[in-house]
C-alpha cells in the first residue's frame, strides 16, 4: 500500500525562481509594516486651533492651513492660503498667524493651539526666534500645542524677530476694517515678495519709500498678466477685489 501510494505522487512544476535564488544565497529581505494608530483627543473645553503648512521644494511654493474645533469634534471653521515662495517653517508660521487672525475677526475665543511643527513650539521656551529665510510679511506667531495664554507669549520673540530682521523702508499696507477705507486701522509692514490679502475686506491703501513700488492681483499668487501697478506714496482706498500683492525693491 505504501509503494503504490508513492508511485501516484507527480511534480506538476520545476523548482521555482525564489528557490534558485535561495539555493545562491540570495535571500529576499522583506520589510515589516506596522500599523500606527492616529487618534485626536478633543479638549476637555473650549475651542482649539489646529494648523500645518507645506512646501514644494526648499525654498518652493509654499501654503497653509488650518481648522477649528469644538470640545464635542465639531468643524466650526476651516481655512487654506497660498504663500507664494517660502519655506515649510515659514509655511507654518504663516498658517498659525492667519488661524489666529481669522479666530479673532470671526469671534472665536482659543483656548489650544496645535501645530505639528518640531522648530517652533521651543523657540518661546528658549525666548529665541527661529531661523528664516526672510522677515515675515505679516504678524507671525510661534505655534505651541499648549494654552493661548503661552503662545500669546510667543508673539513678543517673533514679531520682535521680525521688526529686527525688516528694512527700515520696507513699505507699509494700512488695512481699514470698515468700507470705504473706514473704521479702524492696522499697519502691516511688507517686505519683497507675493503675499495673500484676500482675508481683509474693508480696503486698503499703500504707503512707499523711495525706489519701491508694488503690483494688485485679483489671483491669489500673484499671477495677472496685467497687474495694477502701486508707486511711491499711493494713499488711494483700493477695495478687496485685489487678493494678493506683489512688494518689489
Amino acid at each position: 500500500m505504501v509503494s503504490s501510494s508513492l508511485e501516484l505522487q507527480t511534480f506538476k512544476s520545476g523548482i521555482s525562481h525564489q528557490h534558485h535564488l535561495h539555493g545562491f544565497g540570495f535571500v529576499p529581505s522583506i520589510k515589516e509594516s506596522s500599523v500606527q494608530l492616529v487618534r485626536w483627543s478633543p479638549p476637555v473645553s473650549g475651542l482649539v486651533l489646529h494648523v500645518d503648512g507645506a512646501s514644494k521644494g526648499n525654498p518652493g511654493f509654499c501654503g497653509g492651513g488650518g481648522c477649528i474645533r469644538d470640545s464635542s469634534g465639531n468643524l466650526l471653521f476651516a481655512f487654506a492660503h497660498f504663500y507664494g515662495v517660502g519655506d515649510s517653517l515659514m509655511a507654518e508660521v504663516h498658517a498659525m498667524c492667519d488661524g489666529i487672525r481669522l479666530a479673532s475677526d470671526y469671534g472665536f475665543p482659543l483656548k489650544t493651539i496645535y501645530s505639528d511643527s518640531m522648530t517652533l513650539p521651543p523657540a518661546p521656551a528658549a525666548r529665541a526666534s527661529p531661523k528664516l529665510q526672510a522677515p515675515l510679511p505679516i504678524l507671525a506667531m510661534a505655534a505651541t500645542s499648549k494654552p493661548l495664554a503661552t503662545a500669546a507669549a510667543a508673539v513678543v520673540v517673533l514679531v520682535a524677530a521680525a521688526l529686527l530682521l525688516a528694512p527700515a523702508d520696507a513699505s507699509t499696507l494700512t488695512v481699514f476694517t470698515g468700507p470705504g477705507c473706514s473704521g479702524k486701522t492696522k499697519d502691516v509692514n511688507y517686505v519683497c515678495g507675493c503675499y495673500d490679502i484676500s482675508y481683509y475686506q474693508g480696503g486698503y491703501h499703500f504707503v512707499f519709500t523711495e525706489g519701491q513700488k508694488a503690483y494688485l492681483h485679483t489671483s491669489y499668487n500673484c499671477g495677472d498678466a496685467q497687474p495694477y501697478p502701486l508707486y511711491k506714496e499711493y494713499r488711494y482706498c483700493y477695495h478687496t477685489g485685489f487678493k494678493s500683492v506683489l512688494m518689489v525693491c
